[in-house]
């Protein structure tokens, strides 16, 4: 495996580039939690520290053990290190890139480049103290071949990770992205991602959460789409302790179109949020968000999706989505749809359900010889199964099924 990573050096040292962010960040202001958006999330015992994460030996071939099983590039990140190879893209890492940024202006856009997660909290974490993490540019035209699977190993008792990575596409340009993260010791992930797509670029992404039930992750995403752009996103959380992802997806270009479905499964008194926007600044744009969740126990899921569509952005079309599969009267789900419509000819839709097993479908398979437990497990699948039916990348599917009912 290539190891650049750990063995480059950035132009400028990297205690110039954390005081020249320090600056920036103190210029902005250390952001609070009196946010609306943690109104349903617990967040007493959150603590932000500076980086522990723990040296740590780890292969590929363990990678390999989680990751599905195809040809593709490997990244891997464990114990504050990044390796892996970059393909055929431009792959640096967080401190080079940012060290070849001129000017306040620049290096403020490279941080933040739309400045929605200017003022949150967690983003703020996530780049105020350590700059683990990667900037990939994917040049004009190229279709990577191969898949390209960044591996996040958790590693470290009560160790506090803070990642910040950066993919760009530039213009008809393509790539296929898993991002895993895993960890099955008390842990505490930051991570703020940016996805920026020029015109007619196609990026089809996978992110997936099996975490110990003590712990924290906070990620923060942005997908900023140029014209003709298209992602395909699908987000999976096996496990999560208590956990928190904030979506903002501009579409900035004419014709542009963002998938996003998401598959949640978890018990116990986990605790997961998904927070999503969806803002249209393009005529023609296309956005739609879905999701598959099934609670356990007093497990509790928060789907909060805002649709803003600008003024003159006609011929747009949005759709979010929430669906929930209770399996214990103690589980909670909280649906919370907005719609900000500033413009007329467009279509917006949005809707949620809350549901149980159906008594009569337990009974038909029942019926049929099934166990009562192997007849649950089959309903539930099925369930889930609707939210990756029309993702096109078959060994992402298998790893699915693999990772949600291998027991």
């Amino acid at each position: 495996m290539a190891s650049a990573f750990q063995k480059s050096i950035p132009s400028t040292p990297v205690d110039e580039i954390f005081k020249t962010a320090c600056e920036n960040l103190d210029r902005i202001g250390r952001p609070h939690l009196k946010d609306e958006n943690f109104k349903f999330t617990p967040l007493q015992d959150v603590n932000v520290k500076r980086s522990s994460s723990q040296d740590a030996q780890f292969s590929e071939n363990q990678a390999g053990e989680y990751l599905p099983q195809e040809e593709a590039q490997s990244l891997i990140y464990s114990g504050g290190q990044v390796q892996g190879e970059d393909g055929n893209g431009q792959l640096e890492t967080w401190p080079q890139f940012l060290a070849r940024v001129n000017g306040a202006e620049a290096f403020n856009e490279a941080i933040y480049p739309s400045s929605v997660f200017e003022k949150d909290y967690f983003a703020w974490a996530a780049l105020n103290d350590a700059f683990s993490g990667f900037y990939l540019r994917i040049p004009k035209d190229l279709k990577v071949e191969l898949p390209l699977h960044f591996f996040l190993n958790l590693v470290g008792e009560s160790s506090h990770h803070r990642l910040r990575t950066r993919i760009h596409l530039e213009e008809g340009a393509s790539l296929s992205l898993f991002s895993g993260a895993y960890s099955t010791e008390t842990t505490s992930l930051f991570h703020l991602q940016s996805f920026v797509l020029e015109r007619g670029s196609t990026l089809d992404f996978c992110d997936f959460q099996s975490l110990s039930e003590d712990s924290r992750y906070f990620i923060r995403q942005e997908f900023l789409l140029g014209s003709e752009a298209k992602v395909s996103s699908h987000w999976a959380t096996k496990s999560s302790g208590l956990g928190q992802i904030r979506v903002h997806v501009e579409n900035r270009g004419p014709k542009s179109l963002f998938q996003g479905r998401r598959s949640l499964a978890i018990s116990g008194r986990q605790h997961s949020d998904f927070w999503i926007e969806n803002r249209h600044a393009a005529e023609e744009s296309i956005s739609s968000m879905q999701q598959w969740a099934v609670l356990d126990d007093k497990a509790k899921s928060v789907f909060n999706g805002l649709i803003r569509i600008q003024p003159r952005m006609h011929h747009s079309d949005a759709l979010h989505k929430s669906r929930s599969l209770m399996l214990s009267d103690r589980a909670s789900s909280e649906n919370m749809p907005k719609l900000i419509i500033e413009t007329d000819d467009v279509k917006v839709s949005h809707g949620a359900s809350i549901s149980n097993l159906d008594p009569e479908q337990l009974y038909y398979l029942e019926s049929r010889g099934i166990q009562k437990e192997e007849a649950k497990t089959l309903m539930i699948s099925g369930f889930l199964r609707s939210s990756w039916e029309e993702v096109e990348s078959q060994p992402w599917k298998d790893f699915l099924d693999r990772e949600f009912y291998s027991s």
